[in-house]
């Protein structure tokens, strides 16, 4: 059996100073022996979600000494989001997530306890305490302080229920009197608790009785209703139960790991998609399952929301149902009764109640049970008295709400939608993804496009929207608002509330890489990833870009070649330090936010913590390996390899790829989605110092074929046969890392090449291979040169492909003959072919129907394309093609080449840099 952890502290002569500490605090001789539960309270008198927690701490400490243990309450921070909306204090709300799991973590770790209750609400207070709760994996249990009552106003006689995303919208929208804004905000938030609507604080304490962390009702119990007493002193006693059964018992059931699995996160997301939960959950969940140590993904959540229905509108999606509607339609486990009933809830896993969450939904849901206590549980009403006192009331609704067609709650087969309430989109505008509230958005602008109106900031976007300078049909697109960027990852409420006071919520989309408060309704889409900050695509959006929105094919893109997003991207990196950055933006930033920033990952990926991106080598380390310091742990590493080189190894979720510091010569990639490498390089190529390789992407450089003065220089120039220098590294998500290495003037080089000249190779691996070529000219002298990303690709059998793309250009043949023709149709291989096509377009494909796979090309800022295979003949005579799987290795490459040359050579002036990119990705034939 384990041992308890306390008695690290309460056992043996040594600890005779900490006992002695114990005793200050109350404890007894008898207190030694029973288990220390620790209590994590989050009362403030700054939220209303807890206000009215202060006792609850010691409540649930009497229970737990009743039961056995020893109780020790502490608190944490609480932000409440909505006073903090549309100012800088938005900056500290996710970030404030980081500090409260670590304030948790560490005050248990600290004194050693056994257990763990929290007691939370609001926004990032439950996820804060979620994430702590996976990081120690000691037996805990959550208990929220619960929702507040929805607001009402009586108008020309009708009862109207409101909330607080109601008074923000009035308060901008003219047709309301001063009066009647008034009397929103009297009424818009009437008690304690969490915000009436399925906003986020509500979403997460019900989502922590999908995970099995809570009991059933915690997401729907109203906060002054008598019964949510109840759950406390539940929590208090079963969290002495649970203890003993861990650590007299060894059941590791209990635990929070074993609890919050890759199942359990599904029930999680699937109950989330079913009842229209905020996005923010997402970012949440992704969060969570790192702590815990789970393998869910975005793509989970993408496959999961095309296979749940949705089944429930709570505001601000539906205005006539609140979080007191949900409970009286049975809570959280009537939609996982509903989910159960059509097979898509895991049954087996454990919670913190029962030994598997089909026992709990079999005993609390309401269409299966005859309990009466259970029946009677979900009949809690709302007092419909303004209050800051808990369990103040005990009223019932005179009958349950059943009814699963008209109701609150609906069944499958009367499902709003037969995909849910939440959606990711993909596409260029969100590589890693984003995500929608479709449960908020209207049918007939599921599929929408527009005009983008880009805002480098929130506080331009109100700025403009309150100006009347959005109309309908505009998609806002508001960047540098992501974790990074923000920092922060500021909520939106206040742009999307102010675009329906304009009477736009129908008629306009909004699209950021901040996110959204659990109030947000309308076509906005948040967490676009990779962010701005991290050279997301949203970043190069220009105004009047149109964006396509096509949420039921789950894509979200800008209607912009690849060609043309790579000059701009190109165009961008030039800028050194203030690339990626807004433009004129004033905030002040401290230096806790920097240090978030500086440490956090992308919303794809949950915005967790990642320290591995401020870890830095050793003075003595870095003396040893000066490339210590540009080492990525776990996605970037240096190694030395065949011929004595050094090679680059990168590793991610994306894709995986190496890069030999001699020629900057990418030798490997392949996506995580491919079986089959993407670069080819023969069994045969010579790795040694100063020697060429044979296949991969060598650097041709400053002059592409023979030098046109020099017999005796290398073919193609010397760049890619001279050592590069890495200048930069950084990871760019879980999925994506860069390199930056240079080329600059030495004695070697200016034997060949006299021209001050600085030459830079930018390197993104990730699901595509993106280079980025920089020319700078450092003298004073026009420079011409000729170039090219000489790229051997992989294929199945050259005489089974084709390339397409390349129709109706002129090409140099250089097999036999030098004259000019053109290019009819697609290229077919039945020979050898050595051409030069010069004014491409921007993109080729190859089409590879034995590897079921296209490869794009897609390239900038290069006007040729050489396509070469040598066929047999030429291949014996090279003698370092090698033999491949095929036993010819030349069948199983073809070179095509994004250059400048021949025709198509490039004038450099002084002080200039160009800049050759290109991007490799594969796609499903």
């Amino acid at each position: 059996m384990p041992d308890y952890r306390s008695w690290t502290t309460t056992r043996g002569r040594n600890m005779a100073g900490a006992r002695a500490l114990w005793r200050a605090t109350g404890m007894k001789d008898g207190d030694f022996n029973k288990p220390i539960i620790a209590i994590a309270n989050s009362f403030t008198q700054f939220v209303p979600g807890h206000v009215h927690l202060k006792d609850m701490g010691q409540l649930v400490a009497r229970e737990i000494e009743a039961a056995g243990g020893v109780a020790k309450e502490f608190n944490t921070i609480a932000v409440d989001d909505g006073i903090a909306m549309g100012h800088g204090g938005m900056l500290y709300s996710l970030p404030s997530r980081d500090l409260i799991a670590d304030s948790v973590e560490y005050m248990v770790n600290a004194h050693c306890a056994d257990a763990l209750v929290c007691i939370s609400n609001c926004d990032k207070i439950t996820p804060g305490m979620v994430n702590a709760a996976l990081r120690l994996n000691i037996p805990t249990v959550f208990v929220s302080g619960g929702p507040m009552e929805a607001g009402k106003v009586i108008w020309e006689s009708k009862t109207i229920k409101l909330d607080l995303v109601d008074a923000m919208v009035s308060a901008a929208d003219p047709k309301f009197s001063d009066k009647q804004v008034n009397e929103l905000e009297r009424s818009a938030c009437p008690t304690c608790g969490s915000c009436s609507g399925m906003f986020t604080a509500n979403s997460m304490n019900c989502l922590t009785e999908a995970l099995g962390l809570s009991l059933p009702g915690n997401g729907s119990m109203l906060a002054t209703h008598a019964d949510r007493k109840n759950l406390f002193l539940a929590a208090g006693r079963l969290i002495v139960r649970n203890a003993r059964r861990y650590y007299d018992d060894g059941d590791t059931s209990v635990l929070p790991r074993a609890i919050a699995s890759f199942d359990a996160f599904e029930n999680a997301i699937a109950l989330d998609i079913a009842m229209g939960g905020s996005t923010n959950t997402v970012l949440h969940l992704l969060a969570a399952a790192h702590e815990a140590g789970v393998d869910f993904t975005m793509k989970d959540i993408d496959r999961m929301s095309r296979r749940v229905p949705h089944l429930s509108k709570v505001a601000p999606s539906i205005q006539i149902y609140h979080m007191e509607d949900v409970h009286r339609a049975g809570g959280v486990m009537a939609i996982l009764g509903e989910l159960d009933r059509g097979g898509l809830i895991h049954r087996d896993v454990p919670t913190v109640l029962t030994k598997t969450l089909g026992e709990q939904i079999d005993t609390y849901d309401i269409r299966r049970t005859t309990n009466k206590d259970v029946k009677d549980y979900f009949r809690a009403a709302p007092g419909g008295v303004p209050t800051q006192t808990a369990f103040s009331q005990d009223r019932r609704f005179a009958k349950l709400d059943d009814d699963r067609v008209n109701g609150c709650i609906h069944d499958i087969e009367h499902a709003y939608s037969k995909d849910g309430g939440l959606a990711v989109l993909y596409g260029n505008l969100a590589e890693d993804g984003c995500i929608v509230k479709t449960a908020g958005v209207d049918e007939y602008i599921l599929k929408f496009s527009g005009p983008a109106r880009v805002f480098e900031s929130q506080d331009a976007a109100v700025e403009a929207i309150l100006g009347d300078k959005i109309v309908a049909g505009d998609v806002v697109v508001i960047r540098y608002e992501g974790p990074r960027g923000g920092p922060g990852m500021q909520e939106m409420l206040y742009p999307t509330s102010y675009i329906k006071s304009k009477g736009l919520g129908k008629a306009c989309a909004l699209v950021t890489d901040g996110r959204f408060s659990g109030g947000t309704s309308g076509l906005s889409i948040g967490h676009a990833s990779p962010e701005a900050a991290e050279g997301g695509t949203i970043g190069l959006v220009e105004e009047g870009d149109t964006i396509e929105i096509d949420i039921p094919r789950r894509s979200i893109n800008v209607a912009v070649s690849e060609a043309e997003l790579a000059r701009r991207r190109a165009a961008m990196d030039t800028k050194g330090a203030q690339a990626w950055k807004p433009v004129n933006r004033v905030r002040a930033v401290s230096a806790a936010l920097r240090a978030y920033a500086a440490m956090t990952t992308s919303a794809a990926f949950g915005a967790v913590r990642d320290v591995s991106q401020v870890e830095h080598p050793t003075a003595a380390q870095a003396h040893a390996d000066p490339l210590a310091r540009f080492a990525i742990p776990g996605q970037l590493g240096f190694r030395t390899g065949a011929g004595g080189l050094t090679y680059v190894d990168i590793d991610n979720h994306g894709g995986r790829a190496t890069i030999c510091l001699q020629g900057a010569h990418v030798v490997s990639f392949r996506p995580k989605s491919q079986q089959e490498p993407v670069v080819w390089v023969s069994d045969a190529a010579a790795f040694a110092p100063g020697k060429s390789i044979r296949g991969g992407a060598p650097v041709c450089w400053p002059w592409f074929g023979a030098h046109a003065a020099e017999a005796g220089y290398p073919a193609h120039g010397f760049a890619r046969t001279v050592p590069w220098t890495v200048v930069a590294s950084r990871k760019r998500n879980d999925a994506k890392t860069e390199i930056t290495l240079q080329l600059v003037d030495t004695p070697q080089t200016r034997a060949q090449w006299p021209h001050p000249t600085q030459l830079t190779l930018t390197v993104v691996v990730g699901e595509k291979l993106e280079m980025r070529l920089a020319t700078t000219n450092l003298g004073d002298a026009p420079i011409r040169i000729g170039e090219a990303l000489h790229t051997y690709l992989h294929v199945s059998d050259i005489g089974a492909v084709e390339v397409t793309g390349l129709e109706g250009s002129s090409y140099h043949d250089k097999v036999g003959e030098t004259a000019r023709r053109k290019q009819r149709d697609a290229i077919t291989f039945k020979g050898e072919v050595d051409r030069v096509y010069v004014d491409t377009p921007a993109d080729c494909v190859i089409v590879d129907p034995g590897f079921k796979r296209r490869i794009r090309i897609a390239k900038t800022d290069s006007l040729s394309t050489i396509v070469w295979t040598p066929w047999i003949g030429k291949a014996e005579k090279m003698g370092d093609l090698g033999k491949g799987k095929s036993g010819a290795g030349w069948r199983e490459m073809v070179c095509v080449e994004s250059a400048n040359a021949m025709d198509n050579v490039v004038t450099v002036a002084p002080g200039e840099t160009h800049t050759l990119a290109v991007t490799y990705s594969v796609e499903a034939l």
